[in-house]
């Protein structure tokens, strides 16, 4: 007897484990994270989205975003309405409650509250807030956009636990110059200017993180390859060279590259044609003078040049 009553607990105790695991293994964790662009130019405004997933009942909430304040700067006035502004989960909107810099008038950590009005909360994913910055750095330069000290409660005001909060960074890149256009006299008793022939300038693209995913199966793609001078002068190996296909927005890839040269292949992705589509190339986060056209299945040579110079 004694011996059956030791396996019934034993076998108690595993399906008691095994329950568990089964009850728990598949619940989803909850993340809330930075959503931002890896590349911004010098000189301009950006914005930055916190992410939240699979939230249930979500009734308010706090965190401190930091930056690196000699980067970016946030807009506006502290706690005014430009700096920090609500977001949507699903269908509801997320208001910000109240937000400013720690400590009080110094830029580099800013503390955000929001709370979610109504009896329901918020549940689903969507984003919580959306931060507006200001690129104050230079060319070169890197922020890390950091979320620290995070807390989520539901609409009973009890803690959420088991959240996985995460950040992003951002990328300071030049912005290409517009060539301007020059006017020689004609060497005339009545002279009239005659504009020099100039090079038509390229928007700067509007730049993403990811490229979207390439067509299975895949078609043939448009390859560029070439030498790679930086104010004249060959580049190290640690140089980063990138190129942007300028579609709906501008998609960025990164090349294979050493000795002052490069490769890089870019396959068309799903769903957007890059057929006739122009291609810039940076080199360590300058504009190359250089540009092209991606065109399906063509190997091109394109040597790029760039300046660091403003």
């Amino acid at each position: 007897m004694k011996r059956v009553a030791i396996l019934l607990n034993i076998g108690l105790i595993v399906s008691l484990v095994l329950g568990s695991i089964a009850c728990c293994g598949g619940a989803k964790q909850m993340t809330v994270s930075v959503d931002s662009p890896q590349y911004v130019d010098a000189g301009t405004d950006f914005s930055v989205k916190v992410i939240i997933t699979d939230v249930k009942e979500l009734g308010s909430f706090n965190f401190d975003v930091t930056y690196d304040s000699t980067v970016i700067r946030l807009v506006g006035e502290e706690a005014g309405s430009q700096g920090v502004t609500g977001g949507f989960v699903g269908t509801t909107s997320i208001p910000i409650k109240q937000w400013g810099f720690s400590p009080t008038g110094k830029q580099g950590i800013a503390r955000v509250l929001g709370s979610v009005p109504g009896v329901g909360g918020a549940t689903g994913s969507g984003y919580i807030a959306e931060i507006h910055f200001h690129v104050v750095g230079s060319a070169g330069m890197t922020s890390e956009i950091n979320l620290k000290n995070g807390d989520l409660a539901d609409v009973w005001e009890k803690n959420i636990a088991g959240v996985n909060w995460t950040g992003g960074s951002v990328h300071v890149v030049a912005i290409a110059p517009t060539p301007t256009p020059v006017t020689t006299p004609t060497p005339t008793s009545a002279p009239t200017a005659t504009p020099a022939p100039t090079t038509t300038p390229i928007t700067t693209p509007l730049v993403t993180a990811t490229p979207p995913p390439m067509e299975t199966p895949a078609r043939p793609p448009s390859r560029f390859l070439g030498t790679v001078r930086l104010n004249g002068a060959p580049v190290g190996n640690d140089t980063e060279i990138t190129a942007i296909v300028i579609a709906d927005k501008g998609y960025v890839y990164s090349a294979e590259h050493g000795n002052s040269t490069y490769r890089i292949v870019i396959s068309k992705p799903v769903g957007i044609s890059y057929q006739g589509k122009t291609v810039r190339f940076m080199i360590n986060g300058y504009y190359a003078n250089e540009s092209s056209i991606w065109e399906e299945g063509e190997n091109k040579t394109v040597n790029l040049t760039a300046s660091s110079a403003p």
